[in-house]
């Protein structure tokens, strides 16, 4: 798989123009010029490269056999020809990628933190340090995904029905959807009717393939999570009236730092969701709640799906990681369908996951 990953990083540095005519210290070694080289792409594709190049350096164990391995799928012809000018040849720079496993876990991950926010000195003054003892990674360094800006956030009516109060409560409920039998969410969906975690749309229908809001999905997300508002201060979006029947969940989640407006005075409840959206929240959860990095990959990765190049930047690493971990599936074999608007099995699918994570973790 991260063979597929290195592929993945390749596409986003060579859409990138780097110049040749770069200039380096007398001392700088082969890993420097790498590394320099990758910190040089564009600021979209530096943070989604760096978060991809993390797989690789949270790998302790095969993480840089597999990394050296995968080096040529890194570099385009212009990375090539200033490690060349240099003096130094690929085999050079495979050679001292060795150093890096002497760097304990924070300094690989302030690398990240370095490679992320083009900081050449930094890296310069890391690879002189590190696996010395001599370079503790400053407070707040480490993990950069699950950070995004794009929006989303979603939640269930009551009125339609989607989830009671108490996402905890086993005693089972009789189930009788009557639009589910052949739906491949249908598990989902039941599972967590049965533990008024959802509800239908009426005691007999659910309507699995029918859309759901940013309002709807959030009021499920704030159900599932069992969070309140933190405080009485008023929200500033100006779209979410006090006495609507989403204002507290929508309140709630953006007091815990689920969700952003889709602008500073603007919520837009009645938005439609899509399904990388839907990615991003809940990776935010899963990231801010350290769980993330504790699950087991699954033999999937983003590059299986023909309309990866879809995926919007902002949501590239959560969308790596949502289909690394198993959060999100295509709807087809080949498609993730990422900007196509996400249904309420979808939901249902997903929020089952998140409902299952929690509880295991016992968050």
């Amino acid at each position: 798989m991260k063979r597929k990953v290195a592929i993945f990083l390749a596409a986003l540095i060579s859409a990138s123009s780097l110049s040749t005519t770069v200039s380096y210290g007398a001392s700088d070694g082969a890993l420097e010029v790498f590394l320099d080289q990758l910190s040089k792409v564009s600021e979209d594709k530096r943070e989604t490269g760096a978060s991809v190049l993390k797989v690789y350096l949270e790998d302790s164990d095969s993480g840089i056999r597999d990394l050296k391995r995968d080096l040529d799928s890194f570099l385009n012809e212009n990375h090539i020809k200033t490690i060349h000018q240099k003096g130094y040849s690929l085999d050079d720079v495979k050679a001292e990628l060795d150093r890096l496993n002497g760097w304990s876990m924070d300094e690989r991950m302030l690398l990240i933190d370095h490679l992320s926010n083009g900081d050449s000195n930094g890296i310069r003054d890391l690879v002189s340090s590190a696996g010395k003892g001599t370079n503790p990674a400053p407070e707040g360094t480490g993990s950069s995904g699950g950070s995004t800006s794009g929006g989303s956030a979603i939640t269930t009516d009551p009125k339609q029905g989607n989830i009671k109060e108490n996402p905890k409560k086993e005693e089972l409920i009789e189930v009788n959807f009557k639009d589910i039998n052949e739906h491949k969410n249908k598990d989902s969906i039941i599972y967590l009717a049965q533990r008024g975690i959802i509800e239908g749309k009426t005691k007999d229908t659910f309507d699995p393939n029918g859309d759901l809001t940013r309002a709807e999905f959030m009021t499920l997300i704030c159900r599932v999570l069992g969070i309140k508002s933190a405080n009485n201060e008023p929200l500033a979006f100006k779209d979410i009236k006090v006495n609507g029947w989403y204002y507290e969940y929508i309140k709630a989640a953006f007091d815990n730092k689920i969700i952003e407006g889709t602008s500073p005075t603007t919520f837009s409840p009645n938005n439609k969701v899509t399904r990388e959206q839907m990615v991003v929240i809940i990776m935010r959860i899963l990231n801010d709640k350290k769980i993330t990095f504790t699950l087991d990959p699954i033999n999937k990765d983003v590059l299986m799906y023909k309309d990866a190049d879809k995926i919007s930047s902002w949501a590239a690493t959560d969308m790596f990681y949502g289909v690394k971990y198993g959060i999100i599936e295509g709807r087809t074999e080949t498609a993730l369908n990422p900007k196509d608007f996400a249904t309420r099995g979808e939901a249902a699918e997903i929020i089952k996951k998140l409902y299952d994570l929690m509880k295991n973790k016992g968050k």
